[in-house]
């Protein structure tokens, strides 16, 4: 126990409360981390709301110590590690259960990125998930826009279904990837994503860097639906200029991948 917690909270409380919820002797331990930082934090900042006494504090700290114990064992419990657990169950009880596994899957990879992804292969066995869930969510996880946090588990399971719906129904891997990317991605337009992942296909298919592959195919795409009811409707000879036209406009990318 430590001197900050003898300060706020009798030993026997949480004593009792490590018995009662049967921790063993590394979830007691945690239980102990968790109250000290969790003071340590009052100390500097207040976490007392401003109509409640001391002693409801304390009451309601231990609550909170406990459903923190709760969820991060149950991560255990799936075959997750304890960074991972952590993170998870912290997020879970500060801010939202659709950003938790992001913060923990970024938690994680920024010591360890094989095992980052190994955690995620375990989150997505319990969220019906599969490799090409795991793929998506690393890809948008790891451009780290805090922003879109709470939509990267939505957006990897849509992409995971358009894409092997595009599987089934014969397109190509590379189709499929980008078809099911842009759908996923919020894109509304059936016939811009359908004009995107072709062109793409067509980019890497031709030898294209992927840099240059995505952002021709995208300014393509804009180009054609702009001037066409559809992909197929297409004046190929005009498109192609086009191609050409933004082919030196992004001659940069070649040199770069993502």
């Amino acid at each position: 126990m430590t001197e900050l917690i003898e300060k706020y909270i009798d030993s026997d409380a949480i004593i009792d409360a490590g018995l009662k919820n049967k921790y063993d002797n590394a979830g007691f331990d945690e239980f102990i981390s968790f109250i000290d930082e969790e003071l340590i934090r009052h100390e500097h900042n207040s976490q007392q709301e401003a109509d409640e006494t001391e002693e409801e504090y304390v009451s309601r700290l231990l609550e909170f110590a406990e459903d923190y114990m709760k969820l991060l064992l149950a991560e255990q419990g799936k075959g997750h590690g304890l960074e991972w657990s952590r993170r998870y169950a912290y997020t879970m009880l500060r801010e939202d259960d659709t950003s938790a596994a992001v913060w923990a899957y970024q938690d994680v990879r920024k010591s360890d990125p094989a095992t980052a992804i190994e955690e995620l292969r375990i989150f997505a066995t319990t969220h019906n998930g599969d490799e090409h869930f795991v793929r998506q969510f690393a890809l948008l996880a790891d451009e780290d826009e805090e922003h879109y946090h709470t939509l990267i588990v939505a957006r990897a399971a849509a992409y995971s279904r358009i894409y092997k719906e595009q599987m089934v129904l014969g397109n190509s891997a590379l189709f499929s990837h980008k078809y099911a990317e842009c759908l996923a991605g919020g894109i509304l337009s059936l016939c811009k994503c359908y004009a995107e992942a072709k062109e793409y296909e067509k980019a890497i298919t031709a030898g294209e860097p992927v840099a240059f592959a995505e952002v021709l195919a995208a300014e393509i795409a804009a180009f054609i639906i702009r001037r066409y009811s559809s992909y197929e409707a297409r004046d190929e000879e005009m498109v192609e200029r086009e191609r050409q036209r933004l082919g030196k406009k992004f001659y940069m990318f070649k040199s770069e991948e993502i």
